[in-house]
């Protein structure tokens, strides 16, 4: 040991002597390899390439290493799959190489291609004015150190004309149109002004137009209704469908200005009625007294509809007692309100009947004519009293109960269900049916077989364009472990989606 430390002194001093000389490379080779120290290897996810390459030529510079063996510096201190990546490179250069005939050169060039292609700087300088925000928690002086890195890839400084530029970056953060913001990111930052982007995207955007125009023909003008911001318009499907319009009034003072829990008129006292809480106007009990007569709504004619089967499905019928009278309802789940005809109105010796502001129609689109509405008394199940609603309408047989009075009168659908016959469904004579809608279905799946298949398409002409959150960095996951049972079955539908088309292998996760 004596020993070895003594030849490990006279090492030490030839090489401070000719370090002193300023004799580096001789040094450099008479240097013992075991005390040059372990570089970190290049890691993508932590380390932009150029950052990692100047510290290791800051590394170099620092040991005295000389030029010839920079590049096998390099590669004993790098991973053994980016070691394979350089020797193939080196193996498919024009005059093929061994690895350790590379130079730092060609290795640099090789990192650069891969690891840092070039960037549009049109591009990142969008993304810097356009999507630096501070993050939740970050503090003044992180955020800075962030715009400070992403700034690095704007090249700022080789900014020829600072006012095209800032009217050039602000038209293409405000442009908003995906197909010229794809055109303006190709073009190279020397070549794209203020004046060359506007005519880009005025090109591209009449491009798209015109041929629009030329697949599907040009857009006729259609003149639009616009309907009252107060109105609504819920929909249900039933035997009975209602199509509702309802006007939002303030049924304190019967005003569209403003809604009844900001009316003025909260605390005034009605002088019909005498309660508090609304004005004479929108008194709904003076509108029932004065309102004696019926009033016929309009309605427009009803369409011949061809009929093709004929479905017959026995009615839920139920016996209600309505003002101290039996009379036969049909139950509708499906229905939101009640009915009855003009002939049990008048049985019932009409009774006052309101104006109605909701238009109905039937589940095949016609309209149902109604000539008013009326408040009835009916009996529930166990013989309780309640009042329910009732729209009187001229279509014969229309004796409906909805679903909510159905609940309030306590009636068991499963029960009348139970007591039900089998449906039965009969078809009309071929000879009335109508078959032009199946001949032209058919003469559609022939005239089109491929879009029928079972096989996947695609759609053709059409980008899908992903976007991240800012702040989303990729996470790298194992292959998850796979019980040997169903290997077999797994690369049987691994091989069948790639030949369809849905997977694409790689080499690389």
């Amino acid at each position: 040991m004596e020993e070895q430390q003594q030849v490990y002194l006279e090492e030490n001093r030839k090489l401070m002597e000719l370090l002193v000389k300023g004799q580096t490379e001789t040094a450099a080779k008479l240097a013992p390899s075991a005390a040059l120290p372990k570089f970190s290897e290049y890691d993508l996810a932590t380390e932009l390439l150029t950052d990692y390459m100047n510290r290791y030529y800051t590394f170099v510079a620092a040991h005295s290493i000389p030029e010839e063996r920079k590049a096998n510096v390099f590669l004993i201190n790098q991973s053994p799959a980016l070691y394979k990546q350089i020797s193939n490179m080196a193996g498919q250069l024009e005059t093929p190489k061994l690895i350790n005939e590379v130079t730092m050169e060609e290795i640099d060039n090789f990192l650069k291609e891969q690891y840092d292609p070039p960037r549009f700087l049109v591009r990142e300088r969008y993304k810097f004015w356009s999507t630096m925000k501070r993050k939740p928690g970050e503090t003044i002086h992180e955020l800075a150190n962030r715009i400070r890195q992403e700034a690095t890839t704007c090249d700022f400084s080789n900014i020829d004309d600072p006012l095209d530029e800032a009217m050039r970056t602000r038209f293409v953060c405000s442009v908003n149109n995906e197909a010229v913001l794809k055109a303006l990111f190709k073009v190279k930052e020397t070549e794209l002004s203020f004046k060359r982007a506007i005519e880009i995207a005025t090109e591209t955007e009449d491009a798209a137009k015109i041929a629009k125009e030329t697949v599907y023909g040009e857009q006729q003008k259609v003149n639009k209704v616009q309907p009252d911001h107060r109105t609504k318009t819920p929909t249900g499907t039933s035997n009975y469908k209602e199509a509702r319009q309802t006007t939002f009034n303030c049924y304190r003072c019967n005003k569209t200005t403003h809604t009844a829990k900001e009316c003025p008129y909260r605390s005034a006292t009605c002088n019909f009625c005498q309660k508090l809480g609304h004005l004479r106007v929108a008194c709904r009990k003076r509108k029932a007294t004065t309102n004696k007569r019926p009033i016929a709504q309009k309605s427009t004619p009803k369409q011949q509809l061809k009929t093709i089967r004929r479905i017959h499905m026995e009615q839920l019928q139920k016996s209600i007692e309505i003002e101290e009278q039996i009379i036969e309802m049909e139950l509708d789940t499906g229905a939101c309100d009640n009915f009855i005809t003009e002939e049990v109105w008048c049985k019932l010796e009409k009774p006052v009947l309101s104006t109605t502001t909701t238009n109905y129609e039937s589940a095949s689109k016609h309209p149902i004519e109604v000539i008013g509405q009326c408040q009835l008394n009916a009996k529930t199940v166990k013989g309780n009293p309640i009042a329910l609603n009732f729209v009187v309408s001229r279509v014969p047989n229309l004796n409906l109960i909805g679903r909510g009075a159905i609940k309030l009168l306590g009636i068991s659908i499963d029960n009348l269900l139970s007591q039900q016959t089998t449906t039965t469904c009969k078809l009309v004579d071929q000879e009335t049916a109508d078959k032009s809608l199946q001949q032209s279905c058919e003469q559609l799946c022939n005239e089109f077989p491929d879009l029928f298949n079972n096989d996947l398409g695609c759609l053709k002409d059409y980008e899908l364009e992903i976007k991240f959150k800012a702040d989303a960095k990729p996470v790298f996951y194992k292959p998850r472990p796979v019980p040997f049972a169903i290997q077999d079955k797994l690369n049987l539908a691994y091989e069948t989606g790639i030949q369809r088309g849905i997977w694409k292998p790689v080499q690389f996760n």
